[in-house]
C-alpha cells in the first residue's frame, strides 16, 4: 500500500541558508522523470529506496530539498512524530535496516507560479537523526507528476453509513464514495473524494479522535477484498493506517477511541488496538465471538463491545467474553450497539433489539411492536425515548424507522418521510434526528414531521451508488448506469437526472451510428433486455425473440446489435429481427457473456464465465461462418473470462478474474506479471483514441501505451477502488465508471 501523504511547501530565504548548511549541496542525485513542468495544483510523487542505514536509537525524518537553476530551493520536511509516528523505519534500533520507502507526495500551494525544466533540477536527499544527515542511504530518486486538475470526478453521496454532528453545527457523513463536511447554518459543503487525496473513497465510520483529528474507517460494503484502513484528516492532510503499519486487515468498519486515547478498530479479522506506538490485535483465538464485526464501539465504563454474526463481544478487564442468544439475546446475529443515559447497553439483532442491564436482557420484537425484525441501529433522546432504525430480514423492502417511549410505539414509513432503509442515527444541538440511508442521502426529524436531503452533485441513482456502466454523447453528454436497482442518470454539463424509464438494472451502455442511446438491462425494463432511447421516446423489446437479461452491447458494421446474455449465448438485432448463437454453435457460449468486440474484418471475439446452470465460459472467435473457442485447455489461465480489448495489430486483450490480464497473438496465449498490471480482477479493457489500453478492475486502473504500463489508484485521484468500464468524449477526455462515482481524466495533461 503506497503511503500518501501531502507536504505544504516552505520556500523561504532563511531556509536556503539552513539547507545549504544541513545538505552541503556535495550529495545530490539528478531528478529521473519524464514531467518538464510542475503546475500549481499537481502532486509530485518521489519514490525512493534507502539503503544501508546507518543503525540509531532515536526517530528518523527523511528530508528532500530541490535546488532549482534560479538558486532558490524548496525544503521539505517529509514526516515528522505528530503525524507518522509508527510509519515502519521510522523509530529504529541498533543494527536496524531502512526498507525501501514508498511514496511521496507533495503538491505545489494554490496560487504558485509553475515550475519549468522539472526534469533538470536536483534534489538533496538523507535521513536525519539526532542531528546527523546521512545522503549514502538513498541511492535511488523517482519522480512522477500527476496532474490532479485533470481528474473531473463525480459521485453518488447518498449511501450515508455513519454520521458525526458538532455542536457548532458542523455535519460530518461518511459515504460510499468519499465523506462530507456541511454546515447548513454557514451554508458551508465540501465532498471529500480521491480527488482531494482521500486515499481510500468507501468509508465506513467516522469519529473525532482526542487529538482533535477525524478519524475514517474505510471499507468497500460489496467486497471484503478492499480496503483502506485507518485514515487520519485533519487540516488538509490525510495520513492512512493500514496493515503495513500493524493494523490486523486494511478492511475497517468500525473506529471508537477509550478514555485513554487508545483507537479501537473493527476490521475483517478481528480487532486492533491503537496505543500510539504499538498496535495489538485480536480474533476468535484472544475469545472474539467471530473475526468479524460490524462496528465497535467503546462505553462509559471503557468496555469495548463488538456485534458480530456470532454473537456480541466484550472487551472487559483484559479479556474478552461473548453474548449470545443462549444468554437472553433475541439472536446471535447482532448488528449494533449502543449505550443510554442510564448506562445500559442496547443492541439491534436480526431478531428484534435488545436492553441489557449487566445482568438481565430485555427483548422488543415486532410481536412487542417493533414494526421489522433486522434492527441497524439504535438511538437516545432524552432519558426515556428510543429509536430504532429497522428493515425486513435480508433487506427485501422498505424498512421503517420506529421510536419507543414509554410502552408507546410510534412507527414511521416511506408515506411519513422514510426514503429507504437507515443505516445511522445522530442527535444535533438543537435536538433534530438525522438518519442516514441506503442510496436515499439524509432524512430529518423535527419532532413533528420527516424532510428528505438527497445530494444531487453526482450520478442520480435509485439504489446502489457505484457506477457500472457508462457512455459519453457526441455533444459530451455523460449517462452513467448502475446495476444495483440503480437505474440511469445523465449530465448534461449542469445538471444531473434521473431516467427511471431505463430500469434499475443497467449493465451496458452504448450509443449507435444513429446518435441512440442502446440499454442494456438485467431482469428488464418492462420485461425487456434491450433499451433504446432517441432522445425523446423509450423503445423496448420484447418479442420476437428479444432477450430479457443483457449483459453488454456491441454494434457490427452493418449496424447490427449483438446483445451478450446472462447465460447461453447472443442474441443479434437486424433491424426489427432476432437471431441467436447459443451453446449449440460452440461451448464458450453457454457461459454469461460479459464482453463482445468487433474485429477490423467482421469478425468478433466474445468473452464469458461459467454458468451455474449451463456451465461455458472462456473467450469465443466468430468469422462470420465459423466460431472457435478458447479456454484452459487452449492456455488461458483461467474459463472466467470478464473483458476483452482488440489491438490494431490482432492482438487480443483478455481481463479475467483472479488471473489479472492475458493477451493472444494468434498462437499464444502470454500472462501479464502482477508488476505491471496489478489488479488480481480485471473488469474492464479498452483502447482510447490514441490507442492506449486500459485495463482495470481492483485497485483502480493500468494504461500502456505500447511501451510501458503506468497504474492510477485511489492515491493518484483515481475515483473508486474498482473500475467496471470506461468510455471516452468528443475532447479526448477518458471517462471510468467505478466503485466511487465516475471520473474523467485526460491522458495528455
Amino acid at each position: 500500500m503506497r503511503k500518501a501523504l501531502f507536504f505544504s511547501m516552505i520556500l523561504v530565504a532563511l531556509v536556503v541558508v539552513a539547507c545549504g548548511l544541513a545538505f552541503g549541496f556535495g550529495t545530490s542525485i539528478d531528478v529521473d522523470t519524464d514531467a518538464t513542468s510542475y503546475f500549481a495544483g499537481d502532486v509530485l510523487t518521489v519514490s525512493l529506496s534507502a539503503i544501508n542505514m546507518t543503525p540509531m536509537d532515536s526517530e528518523v525524518d527523511l528530508y528532500l530539498a530541490f535546488e532549482v537553476p534560479s538558486g532558490e530551493y524548496l525544503f521539505y520536511p517529509a514526516w515528522s512524530s505528530e503525524l507518522a509516528p509508527a510509519i515502519s523505519g521510522v523509530a529504529l534500533s541498533g543494527g536496524a535496516r531502512v526498507g525501501p520507502v514508498d511514496f511521496l507526495q507533495i503538491g505545489l500551494p494554490s496560487g504558485s507560479p509553475p515550475i519549468e525544466g522539472l526534469h533538470k533540477y536536483n534534489i538533496h536527499a538523507g535521513l536525519a537523526a539526532a542531528g546527523t544527515l546521512d545522503f549514502d542511504s538513498i541511492n535511488t530518486v523517482r519522480f512522477n507528476v500527476l496532474r490532479r486538475g485533470a481528474w473531473e470526478t463525480y459521485s453518488n453521496s447518498n449511501e450515508i453509513r455513519d454520521l458525526l454532528l458538532q455542536d457548532d453545527g458542523t455535519v460530518y457523513a461518511a459515504t460510499t464514495t468519499g465523506f462530507i463536511e456541511a454546515n447548513p447554518g454557514t451554508g458551508h459543503y465540501k465532498k471529500y473524494t480521491t480527488a482531494d487525496g482521500l486515499p481510500y473513497p468507501s468509508i465506513q465510520s467516522i469519529t473525532l479522535g482526542p487529538d482533535g483529528a477525524l478519524w475514517l474507517g474505510a471499507g468497500n460494503p460489496m467486497s471484503r477484498s478492499s480496503g483502506g484502513g485507518v485514515i487520519r484528516y485533519e487540516s488538509g492532510r490525510f495520513k492512512a493506517y493500514t496493515t503495513e503499519e500493524g493494523l490486523l486487515d486494511d478492511w475497517v468498519s468500525g473506529v471508537a477511541f477509550d478514555s485513554a486515547g487508545r483507537m479501537w478498530c473493527s476490521v475483517f479479522g478481528g480487532v486492533s488496538c491503537y496505543d500510539g506506538t504499538f498496535w495489538r490485535s485480536y480474533t476468535v483465538d484472544d475469545g472474539l465471538a467471530k473475526n468479524w464485526g460490524s462496528a465497535i464501539m467503546v462505553d462509559s465504563q471503557d468496555r469495548v463491545w463488538l456485534p458480530t454474526r456470532s454473537g456480541v463481544s466484550v472487551f472487559e478487564d483484559g479479556s474478552w467474553r461473548t453474548y449470545k442468544a443462549s444468554d437472553g439475546l433475541p439472536s446471535d446475529k447482532v448488528h449494533c450497539v449502543n449505550e443510554d443515559p442510564q448506562g445500559r447497553m442496547w443492541f439491534g439483532t436480526n431478531a428484534g433489539a435488545s436492553r441489557f442491564d449487566g445482568e438481565t436482557f430485555t427483548n422488543f420484537t415486532t410481536a412487542d411492536g417493533l414494526a421489522e425484525p433486522e434492527v441497524d441501529c439504535i438511538a437516545f433522546e432524552g432519558d426515556d425515548v428510543v429509536w430504532f432504525g429497522t428493515r425486513p430480514l435480508n433487506m427485501i423492502g422498505l424498512g421503517p424507522v420506529c421510536r419507543l417511549q414509554g410502552g408507546t410505539w410510534t412507527t414511521y414509513t416511506s408515506e411519513d418521510g422514510i426514503a429507504s432503509n437507515v443505516f445511522c442515527f445522530a442527535f444535533d444541538a438543537i435536538g433534530n434526528l438525522w438518519a442516514g440511508t441506503y442510496g436515499k442521502g439524509l432524512c430529518i426529524f423535527d419532532g413533528s414531521s420527516w424532510h428528505n436531503f438527497y445530494l444531487t452533485d453526482g450520478p442520480i441513482f435509485t439504489g446502489d451508488t457505484d457506477v457500472r456502466s457508462l457512455a459519453v454523447s457526441q455533444t459530451g453528454e455523460l449517462w452513467c448506469g448502475a446495476a444495483y436497482m440503480g437505474g440511469l442518470s445523465s449530465f448534461d454539463g449542469a445538471n444531473w437526472a434521473l431516467h427511471d424509464e431505463a430500469g434499475p438494472y443497467v449493465s451496458a451502455l452504448k450509443f449507435d451510428a444513429d446518435s441512440n442511446l442502446l440499454i442494456a438491462t438485467q431482469g428488464g425494463a418492462q420485461g425487456s433486455g434491450l433499451v433504446k432511447f432517441d432522445g425523446e421516446t423509450w423503445t423496448y423489446y420484447r418479442e420476437g425473440g428479444a432477450p430479457d437479461w443483457v449483459n453488454c452491447i456491441a454494434i457490427d458494421d452493418q449496424h447490427r446489435v449483438w446483445c451478450g446474455l446472462g447465460g447461453n449465448g447472443v442474441a443479434i438485432l437486424d433491424g426489427e429481427t432476432w437471431s441467436a448463437y447459443t451453446s449449440e454453435d460452440h461451448s464458450v457460449l453457454a457461459g454469461a457473456v460479459t464482453d463482445i468486440e468487433m474485429g477490423a474484418f467482421g469478425d468478433l471475439w466474445v468473452s464469458a464465465v461459467e454458468h451455474p446452470q449451463f456451465g461455458g465460459g472462456g473467450v469465443a472467435h466468430f468469422d462470420g461462418a465459423t466460431w472457435t473457442g478458447y479456454t484452459t485447455d487452449d492456455g488461458l489461465p483461467t474459463d472466467k473470462v470478464y473483458c476483452l480489448a482488440l489491438a490494431q495489430d490482432g492482438t487480443v486483450w483478455v481481463g479475467m478474474d483472479e488471473e489479472g490480464v492475458s493477451f493472444f497473438d494468434g498462437i499464444t496465449w502470454t500472462k501479464c506479471s502482477e508488476e505491471d498490471v496489478p489488479h488480481a480482477d480485471v473488469l474492464m479493457a479498452d483502447y482510447d483514441s490514441a490507442g492506449r489500453l486500459w485495463l482495470g478492475g481492483m485497485n483502480g486502473v493500468t494504461m500502456y501505451d505500447g511501451a510501458g504500463f503506468r497504474q492510477f489508484d485511489c492515491g493518484l485521484g483515481f475515483p473508486g477502488y474498482w473500475a467496471y468500464g470506461m468510455a471516452e468524449g468528443p475532447d479526448g477526455r477518458v471517462w471510468f465508471a467505478t466503485s466511487g462515482g465516475v471520473g474523467g481524466f485526460s491522458p495528455d495533461s
